[in-house]
């Protein structure tokens, strides 16, 4: 029988910390968190740590949240003119 000895702690990679920060900004500013974790991606690439999944979860998160953001801002844009009129020669 071969007994395998569990990986030490201390032993394995640690995890980014850019890529955390990213995916707690992602909720909060999504460009920023998009920004924030291809950076991560990079530096994980790079230096072989740990929160590969958690850099790529905030850059899909900020996508969504920064054009959903965009499209709001659009509409409202978009409602705000209709209901004024268009002072500028349209």
């Amino acid at each position: 029988m071969t007994l395998t000895a569990s990986p030490n702690p201390s032993e394995q990679a640690s995890r980014n910390e850019l890529a955390v920060l990213a995916f707690v900004l992602a909720f909060v500013m999504g460009i920023v968190g998009v920004i924030l974790g291809a950076v991560a991606l990079h530096q994980i690439a790079e230096t072989g740590q740990r929160g590969r999944k958690l850099a790529v979860a905030a850059i899909i998160i900020g996508s969504i949240l920064a054009i959903a953001f965009i499209g709001g801002a659009v509409t409202i844009f978009i409602s705000i003119v209709n209901q004024q009129g268009c002072t500028y020669p349209c």
